[in-house]
């Protein structure tokens, strides 16, 4: 039986739903806050409990209570502050408007002010011009009105685009399967005969003891496989359309944009170590960097990525750079690093390269290996994890920096929001920080008073320090979004805003804004990052980051 929620209103609630679903043993109603404002309540406190419903209702009778003028205007922005709320907490149920109101159908047709009337990637809303049937209601509720009405069409563009791009991996994945056994047995899980750590994972009668020499002798033969020299083996590859990349031309400060096709993952830690040639491109403050940089952001405000751009900028400096992916539930790290796997398998690193080096294996040991001068902490996806590794992260994390800053340039730490209270105590060792988030009113103003704030009354003294060595990047920037006042969201409103807001929030310096890329998903589905593809991009990542000091 599916699970829903209905609003309707005080008044309309409990009548309407008996009418609706009272007989129906196909819907459940598990869900009914009974008007918009309690809505927004709940889900400002905590989405949790919306995971589980297929799909919302609401009706207009949530709101015919409401009295007085521009009632269409305060139902507009109720239902999209409730959008936002259910996009901030990363929801997938579906959400029905259904109205009478042809006004308030109009203004959810633009923007109220300054996001869309369908800003949620789940949001239909269907205009009815009669009155509310049993058939009508259901029919809605099983999808088939779906796309009828006004709803998210940039949204249902990118899921597409996302099914064709699955199917296409899906399809390349089994196409290569079928090459010959060795790669069929891949999936097996017993042991081959080039030892990973994976085997000792699946091996559940191996002691303790035997486990540790095997770990032992993977360092010794990963150490002694660095000194050989690496063979290449050419493999035959079906024709491909090039793709141009920032691929810098020998000791000089210019790009080849010579063509290159980045697809498999052998081809795509080719185009790592011809990126990596040369001996700098920018000089001048990124090329003297040093330290370590922690980045915190918002939901859906493009964290992972930018850490792996970041990444991307310094190892084209030259510079000897380490990603730790402290986001061990959503490993996101492996995503944009797509050869993980595979180069840790090659003797290149651990599969579960954070928690060997938090239990003291060796941070360089551990790290899996792209280039000379880049390497990823993180945990394979196929690797188990249960929740309580965040309290063995928090208090091995300090030791780590430490032992990374030794042997590391350039230290990058992806820090998902919603554990960064448990880490606050240990990145007494963070030199630099970058906040991340959208420029959207919304966003900012969620992050600061509902993010920063709480944390920093119930722990002053560190909050404020770390605030004090911080930075914020407006990520995904679009101009044109602006504040309840009309004003528009950029650096320099960022700038104005925190110095009204005083200490310390006048103390985090606004490194700047890095624009929104409609092609997003070619660095997360396909491992290209902006910084590959677009000098411009590049340039503006370097003059980004010119503003933070490390």
């Amino acid at each position: 039986m599916a699970k829903i929620g209905f609003v309707a209103g005080e008044r309309a609630t409990d009548l309407v739903m008996k009418d609706l679903f009272s007989n129906r043993t196909d819907l459940e109603v598990t869900y009914k806050p009974y008007t918009l404002d309690r809505m927004i309540r709940d889900l400002t406190v905590s989405g949790i409990q919306l995971q589980e419903l297929k799909s919302i209702l609401i009706i207009d009778y949530a709101f015919k209570d409401e009295e007085g003028r521009g009632l269409e205007q305060k139902v507009a922005e109720q239902l999209v502050e409730i959008q936002d709320l259910m996009v901030t907490n990363m929801l997938n149920t579906k959400l029905y408007i259904v109205t009478q109101n042809s006004d308030l159908y109009d203004k959810l047709r633009g923007d109220v002010n300054g996001m869309s009337g369908t800003y949620y990637h789940g949001t239909q809303i269907l205009l009815v011009k009669k009155n509310y049937k049993i058939d009508t209601i259901m029919s809605i509720l099983n999808g088939e009105r779906d796309n009828q009405g006004l709803y998210n069409k940039e949204a249902l563009r990118q899921r597409t685009e996302e099914d064709r791009l699955e199917k296409e991996k899906d399809e390349e994945i089994e196409r290569r399967k079928n090459l010959d056994d060795a790669i069929r047995e891949m999936d097996k899980n017993t042991p081959t005969t080039s030892m990973t750590d994976l085997d000792y994972i699946d091996t559940h009668k191996r002691k303790v003891n035997e486990e540790d020499k095997k770990r032992e002798q993977e360092r010794l033969e990963k150490e002694k496989s660095k000194k050989e020299k690496r063979k290449k083996v050419e493999v035959e590859e079906p024709e491909k359309t090039p793709l141009k990349v920032n691929i810098q031309d020998g000791d000089t400060d210019t790009y080849s944009g010579e063509e290159r096709e980045v697809e498999v993952e052998d081809e795509l830690q080719e185009l790592f170590n011809n990126i990596n040639k040369g001996n700098g491109v920018n000089g001048g403050k990124l090329r003297t960097d040093s330290g370590v940089i922690s980045f915190v952001g918002a939901n859906d405000a493009g964290t992972s990525g930018m850490v792996a751009n970041v990444a991307d900028m310094y190892m084209m400096e030259k510079k000897k750079v380490l990603v730790i992916d402290m986001d061990f539930q959503k490993r996101m790290q492996t995503q944009y690093f797509k050869q993980y796997d595979q180069n840790a398998s090659k003797q290149k690193g651990s599969t579960r390269s954070l928690i060997d080096a938090i239990q003291g294996y060796g941070v360089e040991e551990s790290a899996v290996d792209f280039t000379d001068y880049l390497s990823v902490l993180s945990i394979s996806k196929d690797e188990h994890v249960e929740d309580e590794l965040v309290y063995a992260l928090s208090g091995g994390i300090e030791t780590l920096l430490i032992e990374a800053k030794e042997v590391y340039d350039i230290v990058l730490i992806d820090i998902p929001n919603k554990y960064f209270e448990e880490y606050l105590e240990s990145l007494d060792e963070v030199d630099k920080n970058i906040f991340v988030v959208e420029n959207k009113f919304y966003k900012v103003e969620n992050f600061i008073e509902g993010f920063l704030h709480p944390m920093l009354e119930e722990n002053e003294e560190v909050m404020s320090e770390f605030i004090s060595k911080s930075n914020i990047v407006l990520n995904k920037f679009r101009r044109g979004m602006h504040d309840l006042d009309g004003y528009e969201i950029n650096r320099e409103y960022l700038r104005r805003e925190l110095n009204k807001v005083g200490y310390p929030y006048d103390r985090i310096g606004v490194a700047g804004e890095i624009p929104f890329y409609e092609d997003w998903e070619t660095q997360f589905f396909k491992g290209i990052r902006y910084v590959w593809l677009d000098d411009i991009a590049l340039g503006v990542y370097r003059r980004v980051f010119d503003k933070v000091v490390v």
